[in-house]
C-alpha cells in the first residue's frame, strides 16, 4: 500500500501532478476513498466474505496509518503514512525504527471505517 495515500489524495482533491484541477465534480469524500480501497476492493474481486472490514472471522489484512485521514484536510492526505502491514493479523513489513506500536495512539478500539454507513 505505498501509493494507497496518493490515490486517496487524488480521488479527494482531483489535482492532476501540474495542479490543474480535473473533474470537480467528480470529488469524493476520504471514507469513500478508503473504502474503494478496503470493502469496496474485496467485493470487486469476490473476496468480501472474508476481506475488506475488520469484524471477527475476517482476515484482518490491514495497515496502521501515521494519523487518521478522516480526521486531516483533503491536501495533507498525501502526507499520511503507512507505519505498518498486517496480513492475517500478522506483522507483513516491519515497523520503522523509533515508532513502537504503543506509540500509536490513534487506533481505535472497533473498526474504524464501518462506524459509519455499515450495511451488510
Amino acid at each position: 500500500m505505498p501509493k494507497a495515500m496518493l490515490s486517496v489524495w487524488s480521488a479527494v482533491n482531483r489535482m492532476t501532478a501540474k495542479k490543474t484541477l480535473l473533474g470537480e465534480t467528480e470529488r469524493i469524500s476520504a471514507l469513500d476513498a478508503l473504502q474503494a480501497l478496503s470493502r469496496h476492493a474485496a467485493y470487486l474481486f469476490f473476496e468480501e466474505k472474508y476481506k475488506g472490514r475488520l469484524v471477527p472471522g475476517m482476515q484482518a489484512d490491514m495497515v496502521i496509518l501515521s494519523t487518521n485521514p478522516l480526521s486531516l484536510p483533503a491536501g495533507a492526505l498525501r502526507e499520511v503514512t503507512v507505519i505498518e502491514t498486517l496480513k492475517a493479523g500478522r506483522p507483513l513489513y516491519p515497523t520503522p525504527q523509533g515508532i513502537a506500536p504503543a506509540d500509536i495512539k490513534h487506533i481505535p478500539t472497533a473498526p474504524y471505517l464501518y462506524d459509519h454507513q455499515v450495511s451488510p
